[in-house]
């Protein structure tokens, strides 16, 4: 896509996108009408900014993300549902008649999603963006992204007939031409520019007749009590947490150096000077990529440098600047200004050269707190604002019903800086600790820390197999399965029992490994973990994901439950979906399996293997039963959730 931003008036921008933008406005606002107000709505936000948009290059992403994120957010302050409309614009060609049906039947299917789910399925198999790129462009997890595409996949399988992206551009042609061009849109972008500056200018004139009552009347009590004394300052700088208050939240990088080393003037030049990058070898191709975080050395500054428990570390920030030329690069290049940090870490006394990078670089908000952690030793540090008051969890608790709950300790700062210790994690990365930020009393942020990444491999974790142990890539699934429950628990593997319930092929007699782990915590409470694998690929790659996660309260033993996910098999060179399967992992004794809708509506029933099935994913399943030979049935259980984070 040619990097014309700066060069290219917002007429001929719209001109050369309107079409493609009321094409995606079409597909997740489900009627022409909504999808025309949608488009001419983001073109209006852009225009507002068009001169700063356009300093960064191509404004063809800021414009989507401007359009999505109208989207959801008006959904979500409707007070009434979507309502799918009675019949198609009359905007298709005539060679489209014969595809009405199939259209209707797929623009009512995505219609009747939730919002933001409709445009995850869009931005994924329409937009044809990656996970990454699709978490990125909603502000949510790649995890949410899967679970969303997944889901809302299986709810269109019955409205598509091709592969989802053919289904869903060929609905897309329906919206037609947009009713306006681009010189008329500057036009309307003009007006509705100038009632918004108008409405500022006579808000401004109320505020400043309040502003003069407020002053007046101050100034008349203080007339009146000629023995007050004023506080210092406060007729110009009301404090926080007073009403009315302007005051700006703290600016956390913005506060000098801090830290043990902070007036250590040679060494904090040093540090600032420290490469961002780690230079890989270069392509074969001769490609060149742009897209790292790795701002001037003289826009960077270094926040904190200090000696810590077991070592030396410091944090710089920097703000990137525009690359040279960007029309011709691979990679999503930074975009110019964006605020970004790293860490450094060294043994104790270790001098500027002799530190490493420990955490990032990776992007920032100014008013945000940053921590670093180190999982073999348990070294925590906090930066906050002056002020800030800092709390520490170090994993969360899960009680014998199933409910997580965290305990929340106060660490000591000095400066906004809390430097403590945490359980070292016998798995080499912590993904249990969480820090909060409490100011004025009220909890402001909440996070887990960066951590200190070496180059080594993780430990094992000892697996139970009850039905065999399974292959290589089998094996590699079920425990990077274990792993991630473990990790996000910060358990050890002697605290806990951990079963592979089944580990097989995904689809069935296909070349993915899926594994149904189990992890019995010592309230009894079982977190189920399901996960699917390929193969690894030439060039040492593997792709997979999850499948579902749930915490179930104590009761039966994990082997005499029954268990049920849906994992969608992508091809690992295109990303496509291959296939949607329903795994079912429940005791040997269960013959069959019946499926039911939310409803409780029943929907098919299928034999199991020795308790075991995997199948094509039965559209609108929502609750499987497991029935024994003697015709008991074990009950009904729900399909495994996606997203789980133990009440994080």
């Amino acid at each position: 896509m040619r990097n014309d931003g700066g060069d290219e008036s917002f007429a001929d921008f719209v001109d050369r996108q309107q079409r493609a933008l009321l094409r995606l406005s079409f597909l997740l606002a489900g009627d022409r009408s909504h999808a025309e107000d949608l488009a001419q709505t983001a073109l209006m936000k852009t225009y507002r900014h068009w001169d700063r948009i356009t300093l960064g290059g191509e404004p063809t992403a800021y414009v989507r993300r401007v359009l999505v994120t109208t989207h959801t957010s008006r959904r979500r302050r409707a007070f009434h549902r979507e309502q799918p409309s009675e019949r198609l614009p009359d905007f298709a060609a005539p060679e489209h008649a014969d595809r009405l049906d199939e259209s209707e039947r797929l623009r009512r299917a995505l219609a009747a999603l939730p919002p933001r789910m409709r445009a995850t399925v869009v931005l994924r198999y329409y937009e044809d963006l990656s996970e990454l790129q699709t978490a990125q462009l909603m502000g949510c997890s790649e995890s949410t992204v899967s679970t969303q595409a997944v889901r809302g996949l299986a709810r269109l399988r019955s409205a598509l007939s091709d592969d989802p992206g053919t289904g869903l551009r060929r609905l897309a042609d329906r919206s037609g031409p947009p009713s306006a061009d681009g010189r008329a849109v500057v036009r309307r972008a003009e007006r509705d520019l100038a009632d918004r500056q108008r409405t500022r200018r006579n808000v401004a004139a109320g505020l400043g007749c309040a502003a003069l009552l407020a002053v007046t009347v101050p100034l008349l009590a203080d007339r009146a009590q000629p023995d007050a004394v004023r506080a210092s300052g406060s007729a110009t700088r009301p404090g926080p947490g007073v009403p009315g208050s302007a005051t700006a939240a703290p600016d956390v990088v913005g506060e000098g150096t801090r830290g043990s080393l902070g007036g250590d003037d040679a060494f904090l030049e040093a540090v600032r000077a420290l490469p961002w990058t780690v230079d890989p070898p270069p392509p074969a191709d001769g490609t060149v990529f742009y897209d790292a975080l790795d701002p001037p050395v003289e826009a960077r500054d270094v926040v904190f440098a200090g000696d810590v428990p077991g070592g030396r570390w410091a944090l710089v920030v920097g703000r990137t600047e525009p690359h040279p030329d960007l029309a011709d690069v691979s990679g999503d290049p930074a975009p110019p200004g964006q605020l970004a940090a790293i860490w450094f870490t060294g043994p104790p006394g270790a001098a500027p050269e002799d530190l490493t990078i420990g955490g990032g670089p990776g992007s920032i908000a100014p008013d945000w707190p940053l921590a670093l952690t180190d999982p073999r030793t348990g070294t925590l540090v906090v930066v906050a604002a002056r002020g800030d008051v800092v709390e520490v969890s170090e994993r969360p608790e899960i009680a014998a019903d199933g409910s997580t709950a965290r305990e929340w300790r106060t660490v000591d700062t000095e400066d906004g800086v809390a430097v403590t210790r945490v359980p070292p994690s016998e798995l080499g990365y912590d993904a249990a600790t969480s820090f909060r930020l409490l100011r004025d009393g009220r909890i402001r942020a909440r996070d887990a820390p960066w951590n200190v990444l070496r180059d080594e491999p993780w430990p094992d974790v000892p697996i139970d197999y009850p039905r065999g142990r399974p292959a290589e890539v089998g094996e590699r699934v079920a425990g990077h399965a274990a792993q991630s429950v473990l990790l996000e628990l910060g358990r050890a593997p002697a605290d806990v029992a951990v079963a592979a319930q089944w580990v097989g092929s995904v689809p069935a007699g296909g070349e993915g490994q899926a594994a149904v782990v189990t992890v019995t915590l010592p309230s009894g409470a079982v977190v189920v973990e399901a996960q699917w694998l390929l193969p690894e690929q030439p060039d040492g790659s593997m792709q997979g994901s999850q499948c579902g996660r749930e915490v179930l309260p104590a009761g039966a033993e994990a082997a005499r439950r029954v268990y049920a996910a849906v994992c969608e098999i992508v091809d690992i060179s295109t990303g496509a979906p291959m296939s949607t399967v329903l795994l079912v992992v429940a005791p040997p004794e269960v013959v069959l399996l019946r499926t039911y809708d939310d409803d409780r509506t029943y929907l098919s029933e299928h034999p199991t293997d020795g308790g075991i099935a995997v199948l094509p994913f039965p559209l609108g399943t929502d609750t499987v039963e497991a029935v024994t030979a003697g015709g008991v049935s074990l009950g009904r259980v729900e399909l495994l959730a996606h997203g789980v984070d133990f009440g994080d």
